[in-house]
């Protein structure tokens, strides 16, 4: 009788191992999953890289190394050099896809306002009368 008692005992303890194991396994099947489509989805991204108060020029250069396209914006500036980047959009460290096109807004110096231009043109009109 005793074999008869053990029987269902193993039987239930057998099953019981056999549902762990499938949970055990569809959960390092999830987990996987999981791992592999971040890994390939966040393969495509970069990082904005900081080009804030450098030229133009090497500013272009960071960003397209970073795999990114570029768009110049130019803003007056009356305290940042012309050629000088002021901002970025997105900003500095943002994860963004390779491909994106990032922002970067450059100083084109102070502005003119109508008052200069006038001065301008009318200093240039009376050096040409002198030459003339």
């Amino acid at each position: 009788m005793s074999s008869q008692k053990a029987r269902p005992r193993s039987i239930i303890w057998t099953i019981a191992r056999r549902i762990a194991m499938v949970i055990v396994l569809v959960l390092a099947f999830l987990l996987s999953a999981t791992v592999t489509i971040y890994v390939l989805f966040r393969s495509g991204d970069t990082r904005v890289p900081n080009v804030v108060g450098k030229p133009e020029a090497e500013a272009r250069r960071m960003a397209e190394d970073a795999g990114l396209k570029v768009k110049i914006q130019l803003q007056s500036d009356d305290k940042i050099p012309a050629s000088t980047v002021i901002k970025t959009f997105p900003l500095p460290n943002s994860s963004v896809k390779k491909d994106f096109t990032l922002t970067i807004y450059v100083s084109s110096g102070p502005s003119t306002t109508k008052s200069q231009l006038v001065d301008r043109f009318t200093f240039s009109r009376a050096s040409l009368k002198g030459q003339l």
